[in-house]
């Protein structure tokens, strides 16, 4: 087993390069491993393991298996957990077609894992799953996992379903549908007025495809809830300073989607662990405060290009 930063930086870079290593599973495929679900590629995660120093590594016993040791490193924002056994390399045997860098595995191989079920190293044996995605939103079908031998539970997932995971992440959301608060749809309509005043109805998309884009490329998305809090306490203070009882009221978003706004729009669900809907509420608060209320010159002059390409 590779003991201390060097040895454990080098073990995991190469089994990187090589695609000798497994993702854990506890029964579902995490979100947040967006190297399992496709989002990061193994290039990116080996960069960023190898601007690593000895600063951003710790390490400690496993919560089920004390003797096994979880490497953990920690850089840009980025967190990798890493845990190495000594049969992993043995029992993941290399079909004599495949490249000699690339471990392809079959249904009936066999291994080792941690299971959480069972509270220990198991055997397990790969077969296909219909294996759900941990924050309930969609099925990975068909894919190849390692599966406990003594609970039936999924505990491993190979790189080579990385592929059909994407696939599957990215064809869940065909559209986006939620049932808002009325005065949600109103808020991003006078928003959309502000900034054309010809807008339509048929530029929401438009507009929620550029934040989406836009949240996820800057990495803001942890910022939206705090806003949203101060959108909702500004409406309450405005309804008691006028007298008005909260409306029930609610309108239907429905918003037919292209792979590149659905796959925003996952990456924001993974990263602010919001539902769909309360993701959508604190996107078109976001909108709010940049249109209606500070402005933002910058932000209104790229919304109104849009809108005049989108005719």
């Amino acid at each position: 087993m590779p003991k201390g930063f060097r040895a454990v930086r080098s073990a995991v870079v190469a089994a990187l390069e090589s695609g000798n290593y497994l993702h854990v599973s506890r029964g579902d495929i995490e979100v947040k491993n967006l190297l399992a679900i496709g989002e990061v590629g193994a290039g990116e995660v080996i960069d960023i393991i190898h601007s690593c120093d000895g600063s951003h590594y710790s390490s400690r016993p496993h919560h089920v298996v004390p003797a096994i040791e979880v490497h953990v490193l920690k850089r840009r924002g980025w967190v990798h957990q890493v845990l190495f056994h000594r049969t992993a390399d043995v029992v993941h045997q290399r079909s004599p077609m495949s490249n000699p860098t690339m471990k392809i595995l079959f249904e009936g191989d066999t291994g080792q894992a941690l299971c959480e079920r069972c509270q220990a190293l198991v055997g397990m044996h790969y077969t296909r799953r219909d294996v759900p995605f941990s924050d309930g939103q969609g099925i990975a079908r068909d894919i190849l996992v390692g599966v406990c031998d003594g609970c039936d539970t999924v505990v491993a997932i190979p790189p080579q379903s990385t592929p059909a995971i994407r696939e599957a992440r990215k064809q869940q959301l065909k559209s986006i549908e939620a049932r808002l608060p009325a005065v949600y749809l109103d808020v991003l309509d006078a928003a959309m007025q502000a900034v054309c005043s010809e807008a339509g109805a048929h530029l929401r998309k438009l507009f929620l495809a550029h934040y989406f884009q836009r949240l996820v490329q800057a990495r803001q998305g942890m910022g939206l809830q705090p806003g949203h809090e101060a959108f909702v306490t500004a409406l309450e203070a405005q309804q008691r300073q006028r007298g008005l009882q909260a409306s029930g009221a609610t309108r239907r978003l429905s918003m037919k989607v292209n792979t590149h706004m659905a796959e925003d729009f996952l990456a924001l669900l993974q990263q602010t662990r919001m539902s769909q809907t309360e993701l959508l509420k604190a996107v078109i608060a976001r909108i709010q405060m940049d249109v209606l209320e500070v402005r933002d010159p910058q932000v209104i002059e790229v919304l109104q290009r849009l809108v005049r390409v989108a005719g």
